[in-house]
């Protein structure tokens, strides 16, 4: 299933997976994008910051693709227009 919609202005939507850590505070996966994880004290906190990891490993992907590109590699963007089922905020089952 496939849960983002991006842009090249990184305006997106992702699915953040919350639950509470150990310390009592808030861990923030996406799901879309194995390793991208938040920690904070409130969930809203965790999710700013899940979507600030999520902003910064785009633009460092972006980066690191473009320097080792071949010499005459072009730069082109690809829309992908796919609506998922709506997901809306649920809990999920062990």
């Amino acid at each position: 299933m496939c849960r983002f919609r991006y842009d090249a202005n990184m305006h997106g939507e992702f699915t953040a997976v919350v639950s509470r850590s150990e310390d009592g505070g808030f861990v923030a996966s996406c799901a879309e994008i194995p390793g991208i994880v938040a920690e904070a004290e409130s969930e809203a906190e965790a999710i700013a910051n899940l979507s600030d990891s999520i902003a910064i490993a785009f633009e460092v992907n972006r980066d690191e693709a473009f320097r080792e590109a071949t010499p005459g590699a072009r730069r082109l963007t690809v829309t992908v227009d796919h609506t998922p089922e709506p997901l809306g905020s649920e809990m999920l089952s062990a």
